[in-house]
């Protein structure tokens, strides 16, 4: 295909735009306006070597090989599930300023071989690395957030590493409220990694959360949800010691050091559980 798909001159406002097994060679795909409340489905079995663009009230990635830069705005309230199985080439943009939730990789994993950029300007909530197994990140991860919105890793049983030499970085416009939650997540090099975020913020690391690099987190708020971060974070120097403890929260993570293990996974949605009710942040996840 080497013309771009347009809207129509009566618009496409509802309904769901399904582009599965398509092949573009040139030119961008802009189907939608930011207010529209369609929802674009790329895939399964997409070829897209070309630079994509796609603005839309909901967004899902089923499958398909992108070869050029892709960028995804979500603007409506409906919750947008993808099946996973995307390789992105090029960098991806993700930005949620809806309301509803943007999963990725709800069935098979992702592979990211440039530089992925995610953003939430909302309520909503972006997912990656949700249920499919050993998705790649091969490049570094820019993550941002300014309303309650959160971006979250591994959030149901989904695995995935970071490349060796690369990092997680904090956008130009920040991570000032919301959440960032890593869980499942293996970082593979040993690069230093350095957590930023605001005083509205929430850092949630682990379960099942491999650092190999030295971590500097500077977060008012954040939750340890494995005992060796934990460990860690009391053998450091009061000086290196740059974050705050809500002191229930305290109580809470001493409470998973003490008892059983069997008990422990009955245990750790707590902690979450208290600050997403605390700061107001949306509670809901993918089962």
């Amino acid at each position: 295909m080497g013309n771009p798909i347009l809207e129509g001159t009566c618009r496409f406002l509802e309904g769901n735009l399904m582009l599965g097994a398509v092949t573009m060679s040139a030119q961008f795909l802009k189907p939608f306006l930011p207010e529209s409340n369609a929802t674009v489905t790329i895939g399964p079995a997409a070829q897209i070597a070309c630079p994509l663009n796609v603005e839309a009230g909901g967004v899902c990635m089923n499958g398909g090989t992108f070869g050029g830069k892709v960028s995804l705005l979500k603007t409506g309230a409906g919750n947008n599930t993808g099946n996973g199985n995307n390789v992105f080439s090029d960098s991806l943009s993700i930005v949620n300023n809806g309301t509803g939730y943007m999963v990725f990789s709800n069935s098979v994993r992702d592979i990211y071989n440039g530089v992925l950029s995610a953003t939430t300007n909302s309520s909503g909530i972006v997912y990656l690395a949700h249920r499919g197994t050993n998705t790649e990140f091969n490049e570094n991860i820019i993550v941002s957030s300014t309303s309650n919105g959160s971006i979250r890793f591994g959030a149901s049983t989904g695995t995935s590493s970071l490349a060796t030499g690369k990092t997680f970085i904090v956008g130009t416009s920040g991570f000032n409220s919301g959440s960032l939650n890593l869980s499942r997540f293996t970082q593979t090099g040993a690069n230093p990694l350095s957590f930023t975020l605001g005083s509205g913020a929430i850092l949630i690391l682990g379960p099942a959360l491999v650092l190999n690099g030295d971590v500097s987190i500077n977060s008012e708020v954040y939750v340890l949800m494995e005992r060796h971060l934990m460990e860690q974070f009391l053998l450091l120097k009061p000086e290196q010691q740059t974050m705050r403890v809500v002191g229930i929260m305290f109580i809470m993570l001493l409470l998973l050091l003490l008892i059983p293990e069997p008990a422990i996974s009955c245990l750790r949605i707590l902690p979450e559980m208290y600050l997403m009710m605390m700061l107001n942040l949306p509670v809901q996840d993918r089962d």
